[in-house]
């Protein structure tokens, strides 16, 4: 769903919830899942087949980025409240949506989900922009979820500067919630990119 190759006014964070959410909330790599229409963007080029930062620095061969990011899915996917309505998507040169719209987080769709997930591996580039406007204009999600090792390698605009530029513009008037996992070195760009939607951003 979404089809295809990914496609060629902010005014402040969107306002803080009434209470903090409850210690047993579900969360996305310790980011609670507050959000009733939430869209899951998963990193899932070639780089993503690499082991963990941290393995990287110790010389060790660990399990692939992609394997632990999809392993984080499936938990919170499971964790989701039937009320919740929600969307996962892989992106590369390309975005592969696993569903067209939001979908109700019942047992059987939850299980679809899963499926998708789990038949997902690593291949091509990285067209971080071009996949984050398609999610920001086709997910019809208040609060995005991006997961990422940040190394832009194809698209419209490559450069982390430009796409932060670019997003932030966008968003402007679409004032989606962007949260940001960053699973390779730290990477500045991610992180603000979510402190200007009023997202949260997390290093793994």
């Amino acid at each position: 769903a979404w089809g295809g190759e990914a496609a060629a006014g902010f005014e402040g964070p969107p306002e803080a919830p009434d209470a903090p959410p409850a210690a047993d909330a579900t969360g996305y790599y310790g980011i609670p899942v507050i959000s009733k229409r939430v869209c899951f963007l998963v990193d899932a080029s070639v780089s993503m087949g690499k082991p963990s930062a941290a393995d990287e620095r110790r010389g060790k061969s660990g399990p692939p980025r992609i394997a632990a990011a999809k392993r984080e899915l499936a938990q919170t996917i499971g964790r989701l409240a039937p009320e919740v309505r929600f969307n996962v998507a892989f992106f590369n040169d390309r975005v592969d949506a696993w569903r067209g719209k939001l979908a109700r987080a019942d047992e059987g769709k939850k299980k679809e989900a899963l499926a998708f997930i789990e038949n997902y591996n690593p291949v091509g580039g990285t067209n971080l922009y071009d996949s984050l406007v398609l999610a920001l204009d086709e997910s019809d999600a208040d609060t995005l979820f991006l997961l990422s090792d940040g190394k832009p390698g194809s698209g419209t605009f490559m450069e982390p500067d430009s796409i932060l530029r670019e997003i932030t513009k966008k968003n402007r008037r679409l004032r989606i919630v962007i949260h940001t996992v960053c699973v390779g070195e730290p990477v500045a760009w991610l992180r603000e990119l979510a402190a200007q939607s009023g997202g949260v951003s997390v290093q793994r």
